[in-house]
């Protein structure tokens, strides 16, 4: 194993399993660590350099500390998909169900079942429809944020609300099961976008504001008002 490599990969973290894979000694990790060449993050989880510890850093330490099969969940994977634009404090990581890690201060481990993780910039995170039907789960989310998360997630990556609607159809119990299966019909149809359906739900209607007319495409590909 090549170790300066997969530190490279890793956001410049390694586990002390990974240095030793890789030939180092025991003895020769710690002379780093005195040394103030690595920094230790977690119990066995290192910083190959001197510098400040980023928010990358910080999650790949999270993960590996972790273990095998761990995945960044909720506002820590939607940071990630570029759906926040501020990294959150605390971070938290899915485990399968049956570990139990120990307590880690600024970490949050929330064990499931059920872990489907894709990689994003080299991070293991939950799917995108999986991570916006999660944080809408939450109490502290509100049903316009949901909605606008899920617009959010289909104007900027590769997801509908087709995709979504699939995802929440899998959540018997999700808090927010009625309303947000509501606002991915309408999308079905007829609205074009789910900005659209907030717009018209959150706005238009309450308002009193006249409609707006749709746009459908013509036969010459062009778009024009229905």
């Amino acid at each position: 194993m090549d170790l300066d490599r997969l530190a490279r990969r890793q956001s410049r973290v390694v586990s002390r399993a990974q240095a030793l894979a890789s030939g180092m000694t025991a003895a020769r990790v710690r002379w780093r660590l005195r040394r103030g060449d690595w920094q230790q993050l977690h119990p066995g989880v290192y910083l190959t350099h001197s510098g400040s510890v980023d928010w990358h850093a910080r999650a790949w330490a999270g993960l590996l500390r972790c273990g095998t099969g761990s995945v960044l969940l909720l506002r820590s994977a939607s940071y990630v998909w570029r759906l926040e634009w501020t990294p959150p404090a605390e971070l938290c990581v899915g485990v399968p169900h049956e570990r139990h890690p120990e307590p880690m201060p600024g970490i949050r481990v929330v064990r499931r079942r059920h872990l489907d993780p894709v990689r994003v910039d080299g991070l293991p995170v939950t799917r995108l429809a999986a991570t916006v039907i999660d944080i809408a789960d939450r109490a502290d989310c509100s049903v316009d944020d949901a909605v606008a998360l899920a617009a959010r997630a289909c104007q900027e990556r590769s997801v509908d609300a087709v995709a979504l609607l699939s995802e929440l159809e899998g959540r018997s119990r999700h808090r927010m099961r009625r309303e947000l299966r509501l606002a991915f019909w309408e999308v079905g149809e007829g609205a074009e976008s789910l900005p659209e359906t907030w717009f018209e739900g959150r706005v238009r209607r309450p308002h009193g504001l006249p409609p707006f007319a749709r746009q459908a495409m013509r036969q010459d590909r062009a778009r024009g008002p229905t």
